[in-house]
């Protein structure tokens, strides 16, 4: 029988757990500090066990009824390009506003998801800095949000093309050719996953299907799109997210295993329709299936970098940081080791170890310097969000420190000057 245990009440208790922890990390020593007293010749370490963060395994029924009913979004609610945001402010696990807190996120996307607090955490963060208000800690999924003092005035995940959303999406168009719009799913762009299992088979979209998928993201950008820009952050990792995640967090647990049919694929993406040729797309209709069962243990930063490495195995190019330079198939990539100093290579970053310390670096030691306010900076804002919502839950040691050259994008017109 399926366990009882509802969202509700677990995330009432990890609000609980995680304000506890922000209660403590608020004396904690700066991300800076932490890393400067890590030796940069020790091993490079794994979170404290999978398995030991990973309940017994078993059915965990979502709750789509009462007050996490769905219910379409209301004028002034924002929606924006993720559809598993979007399906959690649909039924109220996330303000039904569409403008949330850092904590909101992380919460949420545990109980709902199953997403591991490290890696909702760097998720959230990276949100709060790059496309909202470091300050109140607030962010938009999708549309404007203004923050205290004028910063972090955005329209959020909406206005964050290859910041945080990026080209080459698993449904949303790349923005230059979309005259702007890269947070509208595009149909066609979901027509070339959903016939990755062909009619009428009910499908299971899995790993190996979703390569498949992320293979052809990357080459319709690179072959139509003359300002296709893949960054280091946005491309590397975030566009590798887009498209893993649809198997990881959106497949329905049950008795007989995790399983992503069309049906079940259709609903979180907001689609109808009962065959290819008939599928039409409901705008702000991305909703939580009925007797749909998150996964039974969480997905964590190390997951998630073997998943983004499986895909990048299977396509080397995706571990290359690059674009078109205004023309198409004018793909040009940089050679990570130049970047960054040697410090890091595309080899270098297939042991999954190095390529979390290498998403940790780009949070703490990189961005900051690339949103550098004079506010920001007396506060310690990044430090302080580093500490509060990743170190708790991932403590990296001996992870190299990282600077990027980004004087060396100028050659991509898809950049636009903050990409990245």
């Amino acid at each position: 029988m399926p366990s009882t245990v509802k969202p509700g009440l677990f995330t009432g208790l990890l609000r609980i757990l995680l304000f506890s922890t922000l209660l403590i990390a608020i004396s904690a020593p700066s991300t800076a500090q932490a890393i400067s007293n890590s030796s940069q010749n020790c091993p490079f370490a794994k979170p404290a066990s999978t398995t030991a963060s990973k309940r017994a395994i078993q059915q965990i029924p979502i709750d789509v009824e009462g007050e996490h009913e769905f219910r379409m979004p209301q004028k002034g609610d924002r929606r924006g390009p993720c559809p598993g945001l979007n399906s959690l402010a649909n039924h109220g696990y996330l303000p039904r506003s569409g403008i949330i807190t850092t904590l909101d996120a992380i919460v949420a996307c545990q109980a709902v998801f199953g997403m591991g607090l490290d890696l909702g955490g760097f998720l959230s963060v990276y949100a709060t800095l790059i496309d909202g208000d470091p300050l109140s800690l607030d962010w938009s999924i999708g549309g404007s949000v203004h923050g205290l003092l004028g910063i972090g005035s955005s329209d959020g995940l909406s206005g964050s093309h290859n910041k945080y959303e990026s080209d080459a999406s698993s449904g949303r168009g790349d923005a230059f050719l979309h005259g702007g719009d890269a947070s509208t799913l595009q149909l066609n762009n979901f027509k070339s996953l959903y016939k990755l299992q062909p009619d009428p088979s009910p499908g299971n979209y899995d790993l190996n299907v979703i390569a498949e998928h992320r293979k052809a993201t990357f080459n319709y950008s690179k072959m139509n799109n003359p300002n296709f820009f893949y960054g280091p952050f946005s491309g590397v990792i975030v566009s590798q997210a887009a498209h893993t995640f649809i198997t990881r967090f959106m497949s329905n647990n049950t008795e007989n295993g995790p399983v992503l049919d069309k049906a079940v694929l259709k609903s979180f993406f907001g689609v109808v329709g009962d065959s290819l040729d008939k599928l039409q797309v409901i705008p702000g209709s991305e909703r939580i299936p009925e007797n749909w069962y998150r996964r039974p243990d969480d997905h964590l930063l190390v997951d998630f970098a073997l998943d983004a490495l499986s895909l990048q195995l299977s396509m080397p190019e995706l571990l290359s940081i690059g674009g078109n330079t205004g023309k198409v198939n004018s793909f040009t990539p940089l050679d990570i080791g130049n970047l960054t100093g040697g410090v890091y290579s595309a080899q270098r970053l297939t042991d999954p170890d190095i390529f979390v310390c290498y998403m940790f670096q780009l949070i703490s030691n990189v961005l900051p310097d690339l949103i550098k306010t004079p506010v920001l900076d007396i506060l310690g804002i990044v430090g302080r969000l580093v500490g509060q919502f990743i170190l708790p839950h991932y403590s990296p040691q001996g992870c190299p420190a990282l600077t990027l050259d980004t004087s060396k994008f100028g050659i991509y017109p898809g950049r636009q000057g903050s990409g990245f």
